[in-house]
């Protein structure tokens, strides 16, 4: 019996506890869900009306507010929907102003023995007010003044399209290069280069007009214009390029034939350099540096030195700008064009015997010769100034050079010593010193007792026929160096070491201008072309 006592226990023990717990559950939900007056509402409810029902509710109020024994209820009461949990103390006065909350007290008298009108509650029953709304507009809304007066036109009377365009095919543009080439260089056996030549590929026929203008001054180049119109399927259309003769003094080294016993080792070339024939590289110890672009007319390049040696691992570091062989070969002129002056005068001054020049940065230069002793002093013009040597007339020159000047010999030149510019074009490219030294045989660097020992510094475009040699090149000197600042062209060049390793770097002001009548090329560049066809007006 001991164990049906105990499970009687337990059993109402357990449903009085489960009992406690609904209870308290119960009563947490019930706290949960009752909302009673005093709390926070949840949501607030406003109801706005128009200004009519909200006059006729503020009249409502006054008649419930004013106490009046003879007042009687009026027959149309209206319900008013209250705004639940909203003191009127809860809204800001100017708000409540805006809102008609605050119940208007009009005089006893007008309320009595006045029927109410009836209220609607919706805005498009209410009664039109007897008198009109005073309505003022909002500033966003207001008219605006708009200016009727002429304005000025928006296109020009004379515009009009531009032609259409067509980039040239890679084809057809290698084709008219080469015929261009062609006709120029057959052209360059006459006096007379202006032509017209008609030619015909594939389906397009095509006008080539050459137009040639030669150099408006000593310093300027030579230019031609050609026009181009293809036609095709009646469509017409045309280009045009501009191109410039070339002058030596664009490259900064230009040799005709190279020495095959004379190979490049201790030297640097910084502008175009261009060899006629095969040159030699020494392929041991130092080797040279070319900075601007190499072109041969010859298909390949020697080395010299241990014949084991890979040069070809070796050329990009010696050929930075590239290499480029098999171009066309670029002929010396026969006759440099330059004839000795009827008389002298303030342009140009002739010798006919050895003379030595030596120019002064004054703008003067002082010359003798074996026969005259006595030197003689001459003023240099801002003018080109042509100095000529005809035939034993063998010049010497040296010195600081203040001008435009041409040195001209049918013979040998002997630079004497350094020659450098009064303005240095190193350091101001708008330099207007130029100087060209032109020889129809030689240009020689005398021997190390005339020059003096250490480096030479030569500034300007030299141009020798034949030769570009040094005296006593075997002469040790310590490491000295060459330097030309301007331009290197001969027919062969001769060995400069070991008296001198050379460095050559091109004047970028010769791309402008030449020194004055400076020998020119046979060879024209592409300086205007924008490799378009343009229609014509007519299509």
């Amino acid at each position: 019996m001991s164990w049906r006592l105990r499970f009687r226990r337990a059993l109402f023990l357990s449903l009085a506890a489960h009992g406690v717990i609904l209870s308290v559950f119960t009563g947490i939900v019930a706290l949960y869900f009752n909302t009673e007056t005093g709390s926070d509402p949840q949501c607030l409810n406003f109801v706005f009306m128009p200004a009519e029902e909200a006059e006729l509710q503020s009249i409502n109020y006054a008649e419930d507010e004013i106490p009046n024994q003879n007042t009687k209820p009026v027959g149309h009461a209206v319900t008013i929907p209250q705004q639940t949990a909203c003191a009127p103390n809860a809204v800001p006065p100017a708000e409540r102003a805006s809102l008609n909350m605050q119940p208007a007290a009009l005089p006893a008298g007008e309320l009595t023995n006045q029927p109410m009108p009836p209220v609607s509650p919706f805005a498009d029953e209410i009664p039109i007010a007897p008198e009109e709304s005073d309505l003022q507009s909002a500033v966003d809304f207001a008219p605006v003044f708009r200016d009727c007066s002429p304005q000025p036109e928006i296109f020009d009377p004379n515009y009009c399209l531009s032609a259409a365009t067509l980039a040239i095919a890679r084809q057809e543009k290698e084709k008219i290069d080469d015929k261009v080439e062609k006709i120029i260089e057959d052209l360059s056996y006459v006096d007379n280069k202006d032509t017209t030549i008609v030619w015909q590929w594939q389906e397009n026929k095509y006008t080539i007009k050459i137009r040639y203008q030669p150099a408006d001054s000593a310093m300027s180049f030579d230019e031609i214009i050609v026009n181009i119109l293809r036609e095709r399927d009646g469509l017409t259309m045309s280009t045009e390029k501009r191109m410039r003769r070339t002058a030596f003094s664009d490259y900064a080294k230009f040799i005709d034939y190279w020495n095959p016993h004379i190979a490049l080792h201790d030297d640097e070339f910084d502008g175009r350099f261009h060899s006629n024939s095969v040159f030699n590289i020494m392929n041991i110890g130092k080797r040279p540096k070319f900075r601007g672009k190499v072109t041969t007319a010859a298909h390949k390049i020697k080395t010299a030195g241990m014949p084991y040696f890979s040069f070809i691992a070796q050329k990009d570091s010696v050929f930075t700008k590239g290499l480029e062989t098999g171009t066309a070969k670029i002929k010396l002129p026969g006759q440099t064009g330059i004839k000795p002056a009827a008389k002298n005068d303030s342009l140009a001054i002739s010798f006919w015997q050895e003379t030595w020049l030596t120019f002064t940065a004054d703008g003067y230069f002082s010359c003798y010769s074996k026969e005259e002793r006595t030197p003689c002093r001459v003023k240099i013009p801002q003018q080109p100034f042509i100095i000529s040597g005809f035939k034993k007339g063998r010049l010497h020159i040296r010195g600081v050079i203040h001008g435009k000047i041409l040195v001209f010999s049918q013979n040998d030149i002997i630079i004497d010593g350094s020659i450098t510019c009064k303005v240095n074009p190193r350091l101001l490219t708008n330099s207007q010193d130029y100087l060209g030294v032109v020889s129809e045989k030689d240009i020689i660097i005398a021997e190390p007792k005339v020059t003096g020992r250490g480096d030479l510094h030569l500034y300007g475009a030299y141009f020798a026929k034949k030769r570009f040699r040094i005296r006593k090149f075997w002469y040790k000197n310590d490491g000295a160096k060459l330097y030309i600042f301007g331009s290197l062209t001969a027919g062969s060049a001769g060995a400069t070491e070991p008296r001198y390793g050379t460095r050559i770097k091109f004047d970028p002001r010769l791309r402008r201008k030449r020194p004055p009548f400076f020998p020119m090329t046979d060879q024209y560049e592409v300086t205007h072309w924008d490799k378009k066809w343009h229609t014509q007006s007519g299509n």
